[in-house]
Protein backbone atom coordinates (compact mmCIF):
# COMPACT_ATOMS: atom_id res chain seq x y z
CA UNK A 1 0.00 0.00 0.00
CA UNK A 2 1.46 3.33 -0.91
CA UNK A 3 2.10 6.01 1.63
CA UNK A 4 -0.35 8.71 1.95
CA UNK A 5 2.70 11.32 1.18
CA UNK A 6 3.91 9.61 -1.84
CA UNK A 7 -0.03 9.22 -2.97
CA UNK A 8 -0.47 12.97 -2.86
CA UNK A 9 2.88 13.76 -4.79
CA UNK A 10 1.73 11.13 -7.62
CA UNK A 11 -1.95 12.38 -7.78
CA UNK A 12 -0.59 15.88 -7.55
CA UNK A 13 1.58 15.67 -10.23
CA UNK A 14 -1.42 14.00 -12.34
CA UNK A 15 -4.12 16.73 -12.07
CA UNK A 16 -4.80 19.76 -14.38
CA UNK A 17 -3.34 22.94 -13.78
CA UNK A 18 -6.88 24.61 -14.23
CA UNK A 19 -9.09 22.75 -13.61
CA UNK A 20 -12.10 25.31 -13.40
CA UNK A 21 -11.56 25.51 -16.94
CA UNK A 22 -11.42 22.12 -18.31
CA UNK A 23 -14.40 21.00 -19.67
CA UNK A 24 -15.27 24.39 -21.01
CA UNK A 25 -14.59 24.11 -25.05
CA UNK A 26 -16.60 20.25 -24.61
CA UNK A 27 -19.47 21.84 -22.67
CA UNK A 28 -20.20 24.46 -25.31
CA UNK A 29 -20.19 21.84 -28.27
CA UNK A 30 -23.43 20.26 -26.85
CA UNK A 31 -26.45 20.51 -27.95
CA UNK A 32 -28.45 23.10 -26.49
CA UNK A 33 -30.32 21.53 -23.97
CA UNK A 34 -27.35 20.02 -22.57
CA UNK A 35 -25.16 22.66 -22.47
CA UNK A 36 -26.79 24.70 -20.23
CA UNK A 37 -26.81 21.60 -17.82
CA UNK A 38 -23.20 20.94 -18.15
CA UNK A 39 -22.45 24.39 -17.38
CA UNK A 40 -24.38 24.60 -13.81
CA UNK A 41 -21.96 21.29 -12.99
CA UNK A 42 -19.21 23.40 -14.16
CA UNK A 43 -20.34 25.91 -11.22
CA UNK A 44 -21.30 28.28 -13.86
CA UNK A 45 -24.12 30.17 -15.39
CA UNK A 46 -26.40 28.51 -17.86
CA UNK A 47 -24.68 30.61 -20.91
CA UNK A 48 -21.31 29.42 -19.66
CA UNK A 49 -20.14 32.78 -17.99
CA UNK A 50 -18.69 32.67 -14.68
CA UNK A 51 -20.77 32.71 -11.75
CA UNK A 52 -20.44 35.62 -9.55
CA UNK A 53 -21.24 35.02 -5.72
CA UNK A 54 -24.59 36.09 -4.97
CA UNK A 55 -28.10 35.23 -3.15
CA UNK A 56 -27.52 31.96 -1.89
CA UNK A 57 -31.49 31.19 -2.13
CA UNK A 58 -31.47 31.87 -5.83
CA UNK A 59 -28.18 29.84 -6.29
CA UNK A 60 -30.32 26.89 -4.44
CA UNK A 61 -33.24 27.47 -6.64
CA UNK A 62 -31.46 27.04 -9.98
CA UNK A 63 -29.39 24.31 -8.63
CA UNK A 64 -32.38 22.69 -8.06
CA UNK A 65 -34.31 23.16 -10.99
CA UNK A 66 -31.03 21.71 -13.40
CA UNK A 67 -31.37 18.63 -11.12
CA UNK A 68 -34.77 18.33 -11.80
CA UNK A 69 -33.98 19.09 -15.65
CA UNK A 70 -30.93 16.20 -15.08
CA UNK A 71 -33.72 13.67 -14.13
CA UNK A 72 -35.89 14.74 -17.34
CA UNK A 73 -33.66 13.96 -19.58
CA UNK A 74 -33.76 10.55 -21.46
CA UNK A 75 -31.22 8.10 -20.57
CA UNK A 76 -30.07 8.92 -24.06
CA UNK A 77 -29.20 12.56 -23.17
CA UNK A 78 -28.41 11.95 -19.20
CA UNK A 79 -25.52 9.19 -20.98
CA UNK A 80 -24.28 12.17 -23.40
CA UNK A 81 -24.03 14.64 -20.49
CA UNK A 82 -22.61 12.17 -18.04
CA UNK A 83 -19.64 11.07 -21.07
CA UNK A 84 -18.32 14.32 -21.29
CA UNK A 85 -17.26 14.11 -17.45
CA UNK A 86 -16.83 10.29 -17.42
CA UNK A 87 -16.33 8.42 -20.79
CA UNK A 88 -14.99 5.38 -19.28
CA UNK A 89 -17.37 5.26 -16.43
CA UNK A 90 -20.63 7.31 -17.27
CA UNK A 91 -22.79 4.10 -17.42
CA UNK A 92 -22.57 3.51 -13.58
CA UNK A 93 -22.39 7.09 -12.83
CA UNK A 94 -26.25 6.94 -14.75
CA UNK A 95 -26.89 3.58 -12.46
CA UNK A 96 -25.51 5.88 -9.45
CA UNK A 97 -28.00 8.34 -10.37
CA UNK A 98 -30.64 6.04 -10.65
CA UNK A 99 -29.91 3.77 -7.46
CA UNK A 100 -29.99 7.28 -5.43
CA UNK A 101 -33.42 8.00 -5.86
CA UNK A 102 -34.48 4.55 -4.18
CA UNK A 103 -31.41 4.78 -1.27
CA UNK A 104 -31.83 6.59 2.10
CA UNK A 105 -30.97 9.72 2.04
CA UNK A 106 -30.50 12.92 3.98
CA UNK A 107 -29.19 16.92 3.72
CA UNK A 108 -27.80 18.25 6.67
CA UNK A 109 -26.16 17.09 9.74
CA UNK A 110 -29.58 17.09 12.01
CA UNK A 111 -31.69 15.31 9.42
CA UNK A 112 -33.03 11.51 10.14
CA UNK A 113 -32.04 9.49 6.54
CA UNK A 114 -35.78 8.51 4.28
CA UNK A 115 -36.28 7.59 1.15
CA UNK A 116 -39.07 8.45 -1.22
CA UNK A 117 -38.49 6.90 -4.32
CA UNK A 118 -41.88 7.26 -5.42
CA UNK A 119 -41.10 11.23 -5.10
CA UNK A 120 -37.69 11.25 -7.18
CA UNK A 121 -37.71 15.17 -6.56
CA UNK A 122 -37.07 14.68 -2.57
CA UNK A 123 -33.46 13.60 -3.53
CA UNK A 124 -32.56 15.89 -6.29
CA UNK A 125 -30.30 18.00 -4.17
CA UNK A 126 -28.66 14.85 -2.62
CA UNK A 127 -28.40 13.47 -6.25
CA UNK A 128 -26.98 16.63 -7.14
CA UNK A 129 -24.63 16.99 -4.24
CA UNK A 130 -23.31 13.40 -5.44
CA UNK A 131 -22.51 14.17 -8.85
CA UNK A 132 -21.08 18.24 -7.91
CA UNK A 133 -18.58 15.86 -6.61
CA UNK A 134 -17.68 13.23 -8.84
CA UNK A 135 -17.29 16.29 -11.41
CA UNK A 136 -14.68 17.81 -8.98
CA UNK A 137 -12.91 14.71 -9.73
CA UNK A 138 -13.15 14.57 -13.42
CA UNK A 139 -12.15 18.27 -13.54
CA UNK A 140 -9.09 17.59 -11.51
CA UNK A 141 -7.67 14.10 -13.20
CA UNK A 142 -7.25 12.71 -16.21
CA UNK A 143 -9.90 10.13 -18.28
CA UNK A 144 -7.61 7.01 -17.69
CA UNK A 145 -7.80 7.46 -13.52
CA UNK A 146 -11.67 7.39 -13.42
CA UNK A 147 -11.96 3.96 -14.55
CA UNK A 148 -13.22 1.37 -12.28
CA UNK A 149 -9.72 -0.75 -11.77
CA UNK A 150 -7.98 3.27 -11.21
CA UNK A 151 -10.75 4.18 -8.45
CA UNK A 152 -10.25 1.48 -6.78
CA UNK A 153 -6.93 1.84 -6.49
CA UNK A 154 -6.91 5.38 -5.68
CA UNK A 155 -9.68 6.53 -3.92
CA UNK A 156 -8.17 6.66 -0.24
CA UNK A 157 -6.35 9.57 -1.96
CA UNK A 158 -8.36 10.92 -3.88
CA UNK A 159 -10.23 14.10 -2.63
CA UNK A 160 -12.91 16.40 -4.69
CA UNK A 161 -12.08 19.96 -3.59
Amino acid sequence: MLKPEIAAKQLEEKQFKEPDRRFLPEAADLPAHLKALAFVLLDRNPDGSERKSGDWQALQKWRLEAAAAIDDLSATDRLTLLRMFFPNVAEHVEAGWQLLKRAPYQTGSSRKSFRSPALAKSSHAQRLSWLDDLVELAKRYPADLLTAPALAAWAPYLQAR
